[in-house]
């Protein structure tokens, strides 16, 4: 696989303290993609002084280095304002959830667990290299139509420079989903490693058996146990009420004032899902799984959107309940984009 980007080169850092695997991954990168550069840096401090001098596609950093770690590197790119919306995957030996989850929480887009395989490597900085393309791109479109509607120019100036600026803090994916995503990508996993993922979290492997046993998905008899409801459901369907219920948190404000909005977006979400499902089910077209997680997300843009305009609204600007919708409007499909492209979700 040679110069999968033969489109733009690309700049990348490896900040790794084993020179064996600095190299092997020097080596991996410089075959499959086109490099302008491509730098090393034996710890933290090397690496965010090579941050400093050049501009760089992703950055690729171990966790445990001597003196400034990877995470506190990472800790380092989000808070600046010049270089925090630079791509990093973290490369680690640790695979427990509590470190991925705090990774992923300090604003890593991805990691990766060693001993990693040579396509996984490539398969995730590629993905990172598009989706800091199609942020650009994204936010370069919104720029240009941002003239329309009621909003006044200086509401949605802020709120585009937070996005170039990288200060917008997106949600996470749901953890549950991504560990059971993961899985799946593994060709060796068993229905039993789904129950087991599930089964951390009482509050989804309870509605799951719910629902299996609704009216929707309900057999001659009633299923009991976590491994009978996903055989029922089936996995994809699994997947998308993983998301559903775990997804339940993303729409949640602690501003009682804009509690009652966020609630009508997650209804909103709800409803529109299970039309496109029961509509794909009518016409018999379409993905029924598909759609169902579609229209789930279809207004995910609005949430990063909101939190922008709550802040607003407490700093003292006047932030009505028509100035939201006409934002929303504007602007959630492009951002709902970056979104799912930070997600990984196809396009």
């Amino acid at each position: 696989m040679e110069n999968i980007n033969d489109n733009s080169q690309i700049s990348v850092l490896i900040a790794e303290d084993d020179p064996h695997i600095a190299l092997a991954i020097h080596a991996i990168i410089k075959k499959a993609f086109d490099c302008q550069l491509i730098s090393i840096a034996e710890d933290g401090e090397k690496a965010w002084s090579l941050i400093q001098k050049n501009t760089y596609s992703v950055v690729i950093s171990d966790w445990n280095m001597p003196g400034l770690t990877g995470h506190e590197l990472l800790n380092l790119i989000r808070t600046d304002s010049q270089h925090n919306s630079i791509p990093f995957l973290m490369l680690t030996a640790r695979a427990d959830k509590g470190s991925v989850i705090s990774a992923i929480q300090s604003g890593a887009n991805d990691y990766i667990s060693k001993p990693y395989e040579k396509y996984q490597l490539i398969q995730k900085v590629e993905k990172l290299v598009q989706f800091s393309k199609d942020r650009k791109d994204n936010l370069h479109e919104l720029e240009k139509t941002q003239s329309e509607k009621n909003v006044p120019d200086d509401i949605i100036k802020y709120i585009l420079d937070r996005f170039k600026e990288g200060k917008v803090e997106l949600p996470l994916l749901p953890h549950v989903y991504t560990a059971v995503n993961e899985a799946i990508e593994n060709e060796d996993y068993s229905i039993q490693d789904i129950v087991k993922i599930i089964e951390t979290e009482p509050a989804i492997s309870a509605p799951l058996i719910t629902i299996s046993n609704s009216s929707f998905y309900r057999g001659k008899s009633e299923y009991k146990t976590l491994e009978q409801a996903i055989t029922r459901i089936g996995l994809n369907a699994t997947k998308q009420y993983i998301f559903m219920i775990e997804g339940r948190y993303l729409f949640k404000s602690e501003n009682p004032k804009y509690s009652d909005l966020m609630h009508l977006l997650w209804v909103h979400s709800i409803a529109t899902a299970v039309c496109s499902r029961r509509i794909s089910e009518y016409i018999k077209k379409g993905e029924m799984d598909v759609l169902f997680s579609m229209g789930l997300m279809h207004d995910i843009g609005k949430l990063p959107i909101f939190n922008i305009l709550i802040d607003l609204s407490e700093k003292g600007e006047n932030i009505d309940q028509n100035t939201i919708y006409d934002v929303f409007d504007q602007l959630h499909t492009q951002i709902g984009v970056i979104m799912l492209s930070q997600w990984h979700f196809p396009n």
